[in-house]
């Protein structure tokens, strides 16, 4: 099990204006404040530079740490280690919630660079993002993160009795899991139009099948006679059937090529509902068996119906 203080990634995390010497305009990043042992307890890679001590964090050290998408936007691929970056403009907020040094300029010197993680939610692309000691302005709360086996209500208890050990009176917040704070409001929207498209989909199906049914069916009867015939003749039961599912596959294989065609083209416009994407080789390989599938089934009880018709009935019949 390890421990930190600092939030868990999420998608309500508000981004704050940053100025880097030499860059033309400002930019903004989101802002975390965290401890040294943040980044290994949420699985944060270090890809260049080194995390602050924890001496440099007691002594609330002037230093960060940005993410990879930052070190892209502002510095390509030269190594920002060692520059300095300038928060809100140099301006500090204060409230009665945070304790604020005086003489705070904002200014911060970068010793690494992190991977990226989500920031703005699942379906948004990775904000910049800027990494400071969590004692750089100390608020009348903070967040602690840990990485651990197990249930999370069980992890919950052991955090509370061990506050409680050392502190009695403090209190202790509610538990929020990492999947939940990254899924926020991305996965309701995902779900929403996954299910509105799977329902369309479902009922466009039965309609076809349906469909299919009732076509193949009247076909066979229309052609009763001549199958009659055809048997009477010595035709094998498989022609038959056959001849009965011929135009009903090559339906259904040419409007499945049609479609398919289409989802391709119109792959823009399906990924504004959904963060996916309409060119899966697999997703589409599925769709296109299920569809023939169906087609099977909708034409094997006519089929059925047609290899089992005797002769004479046959021609008995009008």
């Amino acid at each position: 099990m390890s421990a930190a203080i600092g939030a868990l990634p999420s998608n309500n995390q508000e981004s704050t204006p940053v100025d880097v010497p030499g860059q033309k305009g400002s930019g903004v990043a989101v802002v975390q404040q965290v401890s040294g042992e943040y980044f290994a307890t949420a699985g944060i890679p270090v890809r260049m530079g080194r995390v602050w001590t924890r001496d440099e964090t007691a002594h609330g050290a002037r230093l960060a740490l940005i993410n990879e998408t930052m070190r892209r936007q502002y510095w390509r691929n030269a190594n920002p280690v060692g520059e300095t970056i300038v928060l809100n403009h140099g301006v500090v907020h204060g409230d009665m919630w945070k304790l604020v040094a005086p003489g705070d300029d904002q200014h911060f010197q970068i010793i690494g660079v992190v991977g990226d993680v989500p920031n703005r939610g699942l379906d948004e692309a990775i904000y910049p993002e800027v990494y400071l000691p969590y004692s750089i302005t100390p608020y009348d709360g903070f967040n602690l993160a840990f990485r651990a086996h197990g249930a999370p209500g069980t992890l919950l208890h052991a955090i509370k009795e061990h506050v409680r050990s050392v502190d009695a009176n403090q209190a202790v917040g509610e538990l929020a899991l990492a999947r939940n704070e990254l899924e926020g409001s991305s996965l309701p929207r995902e779900r929403f139009a996954a299910g509105l498209f799977s329902a369309f989909a479902f009922l466009a199906l039965v309609f076809a099948v349906s469909g299919l049914y009732s076509v193949q069916s009247y076909l066979v009867t229309q052609r009763t006679r001549e199958f009659g015939v055809r048997i009477a003749m010595g035709a094998r039961r498989v022609h038959i059937a056959y001849q009965v599912t011929r135009g009903c596959i090559v339906a259904v294989c040419g409007g499945t090529l049609i479609g398919v065609v289409l989802v391709v083209a119109l792959n823009r416009a399906f990924v504004q509902w959904t963060s996916g994407v309409a060119r899966d080789p697999a997703m589409l390989t599925g769709i296109v068996m299920l569809l023939l599938l169906a087609a099977g089934a909708a034409s094997a009880l006519p089929a059925s119906m047609a290899v089992t018709i005797a002769p004479v009935d046959a021609l008995r019949s009008e």
